[in-house]
């Protein structure tokens, strides 16, 4: 460990040798990222970004979601925004992208692996505290607005009243959110009905 340090640049030629493999391949990855994370070099967040997209293309997400379980012997953390919004992204992906868009299956299994990540937020190497606050990722729009979206399309294919409810919790979340963190998709100014357009 003291000699033998690995380099940045490995990481990079480690994941590409992922891509271009299979499925089985990206199995090296919890172990990859724990011995980055003794040997204490870090990743740059644009590499973790790429990685998490790698897997969504070899269908491997699932271990990265794994390796969150892990993060006390890894590092990788949700408080990472690339890490957080890479993921949540590359789930929706995998609903948006499937055979038939948005088909209620994938779909289904993408809000419940987004939920999963919303789990692991509340554990403390992951956000910090169990107390949320403006600032704490648990309140980024973004993070809300995934399982949000997931939750509205299975409704629209006339989901069980479960999946209603999901709809109807993380939509109050994201206004809320919305409101407090007054980010750039919030508009405080009022505008013209006219100007107002709906799509679907």
């Amino acid at each position: 460990m003291t000699k033998d340090m690995p380099s940045r640049g490995a990481f990079l030629e480690a994941i590409r040798l992922m891509e271009e493999g299979n499925k089985q391949d990206w199995q090296n990855l919890p172990g990859l990222l724990e011995g980055y994370h003794r040997s204490k070099v870090r990743l740059d967040p644009v590499w973790l970004g790429r990685m998490i997209a790698g897997a969504r293309e070899a269908d491997a997400l699932s271990i990265v979601v794994q390796c969150l379980q892990q993060v006390e012997k890894n590092g990788f953390s949700l408080s990472i925004p690339a890490v957080r919004e890479g993921l949540l992204l590359a789930i929706r992906r995998t609903a948006r992208e499937a055979e038939t868009e948005w088909d209620a299956e994938e779909t289904a299994k993408a809000l419940k692996r987004a939920e999963v990540v919303l789990g692991h937020m509340e554990h403390p190497e992951h956000c910090g505290s169990r107390k949320v606050t403006d600032q704490d990722p648990r309140a980024d729009p973004y993070v809300i607005a995934v399982p949000c979206e997931l939750a509205a399309r299975l409704a629209l294919d006339g989901a069980r009243q479960d999946v209603l409810a999901k709809v109807e919790l993380y939509s109050t979340r994201l206004i809320s959110a919305l409101a407090q963190q007054k980010t750039a998709l919030v508009r405080f100014t009022p505008i013209p009905s006219s100007r107002i357009i709906y799509s679907g």
